[in-house]
């Protein structure tokens, strides 16, 4: 028959935390060194001249949030007619959609009709 083993005297609980302490370090070490070496591939800061020449290309960005119809049937090429008629260069929302699949359809209008 064989003796219960008692975890405690048996050094296993602790075997359990020094792995979980070496996993924690693996794990951050693994990140930090994932966002040094994208930080070093990602595109250089703007120097002034190039944001300057941004800035004269686009101009403020001036926004709205969501494309919600003013009226009922108004359609989404309306609102973003609209939009640009008053002088809005930007548009934040949520993609609609309870599948990626819908999710992906969607924008695809959205992208088609702007």
């Amino acid at each position: 028959m064989m003796k219960p083993i008692n975890i405690i005297d048996s050094g296993y609980a602790q075997r359990i935390e020094e792995m979980g302490s070496r996993y924690r370090q693996w794990v951050i070490g693994f990140v930090l060194s994932f966002v040094c070496v994208s930080s070093l591939l990602a595109r250089k800061q703007w120097t002034e001249k190039e944001a300057w020449k941004w800035q004269e290309r686009v101009g403020v960005v001036k926004g709205f949030n969501e494309m919600i119809p003013a009226y009922p049937g108004m359609t989404l090429d309306e609102i973003l007619k609209t939009a640009q008629n008053i002088g809005l260069n930007n548009v934040r929302f949520w993609i609609p959609g309870a599948s990626a699949e819908e999710k992906i359809a969607n924008l695809r209008r959205i992208v088609d009709t702007a």
